[in-house]
């Protein structure tokens, strides 16, 4: 229901084996850790300074949602069904951990790791990153910007005869006074001026931004198509 649920008390939470469902409201988590080993669905909001873990799930359903902090644990794809945001941080702990996002809208407004927590590391593989359709008008992935190097740690599934290209992050600088949010979405497909068909790399990234102010650099560097057909 509509309002806030606040978890408190000293007791650790119990693990939710069944479903836990957002459907409305916030659930404030009190600096709990919430571990589901069922199936989850956010359409709602989950706030704190704890952490909700994906253990065990295959999807995340629900559209519009919010978390706070989330972890995902499953060590195989994870499939979002709606735009999801994330105003903490993003963790891809295991080696196969894969969050599938296809076509809908991925909000990571916080870093994004690829270890458990408190760790800090961007080690993310062909099996561990964040996959999309590889469509030009997917939503993508938006990230709030920020002084330095910002990750997107992007894949592309198959598009038509096109296969999979498993793993192509890149890597942006902006400099600017206000610091707005930045999307990338990798496309499966030759870059629509090309000139000549069949004779470019079959693969490119579409980035956008908004909200930026007084910007006085752009650097886009270490685009890796190394897996990205040609």
């Amino acid at each position: 229901t509509a309002g806030t649920l606040t978890l408190a008390g000293a007791q650790t939470f119990p693990n939710i084996s069944g479903t836990l469902t957002l459907t409305s409201g916030t659930l404030a988590d009190g600096g709990k850790t919430i571990t589901v080993t069922g199936a989850i669905s956010n359409s709602a909001t989950h706030s704190g300074a704890g952490v909700i873990i994906v253990n065990g799930a295959t999807s995340i359903g629900g559209n519009n949602g919010t978390f706070g902090n989330l972890t995902i644990q499953t060590n195989s794809t994870v499939a979002t069904s709606g735009a999801q945001t994330i105003t903490g941080t993003l963790r891809l702990e295991n080696a196969s951990t894969t969050l599938n996002i296809a076509s809908f809208a991925l909000s990571a407004l916080g870093n994004i790791y690829s270890n458990a927590s408190p760790g800090t590391a961007v080690a993310f593989t062909t099996t561990k990153r964040i996959l999309m359709s590889g469509f030009h008008n997917a939503n993508g992935l938006t990230r709030q910007g920020a002084a330095g190097n910002l990750l997107f740690p992007v894949g592309s599934s198959a598009v038509g005869a096109n296969p999979t290209i498993p793993y192509t992050p890149i890597t942006i600088n902006v400099a600017a006074t206000t610091h707005g949010t930045k999307s990338v979405r990798p496309v499966n497909s030759e870059h629509p001026n090309v000139t000549t068909t069949n004779q470019s790399l079959v693969y490119y990234w579409r980035v956008t931004s908004s909200g930026y102010s007084g910007i006085t650099t752009v650097t886009h560097s270490a685009y890796d198509y190394s897996t990205a057909a040609e």
